[in-house]
């Protein structure tokens, strides 16, 4: 069943948007990794290991690090910081699974940011991430595809919503901090908009 589109399709200037570098290499190592861990339900998600790697990175933590790396440089930068050594980049991260009517509640982070990439995406992309546009007031689905990642204020309400096909999705989730972060100055000067990478 292909699901109803409830919600409009949107981006906003306070969501980082990028494409990740041969993608379809990344998700089927990553879905390699997490095929074989635990299964673990959690609040109406299928599978989740969030609870597993409170102590200790997940065996695809590297792996997604070096995707997303660069672009959260960007997403730095784009925030009128300077460049943020690897190192001054924490990070913390999880996959979910939502199979046929699984989902996740609205909820926040506890962060500065929080980060979504999409590895499985039903029918296109048709569900996908809903957020909460506390300035407009405005509920509204992430316009998003496999490849893509969103960093988003980890303020901002968002849920997986009830996933109402016959098709699996998989997200790999993070909460992120910058340490260390100064701002750039002439970069704030020069007036340049950089945020928003679509």
């Amino acid at each position: 069943m292909i699901p109803k589109k409830n919600l409009p399709k949107k981006n906003k200037p306070w969501i980082f948007k990028a494409k990740i570098d041969d993608f379809e290499l990344l998700n089927d190592t990553l879905l390699e990794c997490v095929e074989g861990l635990p299964s673990e339900g959690y609040s109406g998600v299928t599978k989740v290991d969030h609870r597993h790697n409170k102590n200790g990175k997940p065996i695809y933590f590297d792996l997604l690090f070096n995707a997303v790396c660069p672009h959260l440089k960007q997403l730095a930068i784009a925030n009128r910081l300077k460049e943020p050594k690897r190192s001054d980049i924490e990070i913390s991260m999880w996959f979910q699974q939502y199979q046929n009517n699984s989902f996740f509640n609205w909820h926040t982070h506890n962060q500065t940011y929080a980060m979504v990439y999409f590895c499985e995406l039903p029918y296109g992309g048709q569900v996908t991430t809903e957020m909460v546009d506390v300035w407009q007031k405005e509920l509204f689905a992430v316009d998003a595809e496999v490849g893509d990642m969103i960093v988003f204020p980890a303020f901002i309400p968002h849920r997986s919503p009830p996933n109402t096909t016959h098709e699996r999705k998989t997200v790999f989730s993070a909460n992120i901090n910058f340490k260390n972060a100064m701002v750039d100055v002439e970069l704030i000067d020069t007036g340049v908009d950089l945020f928003c990478k679509v």
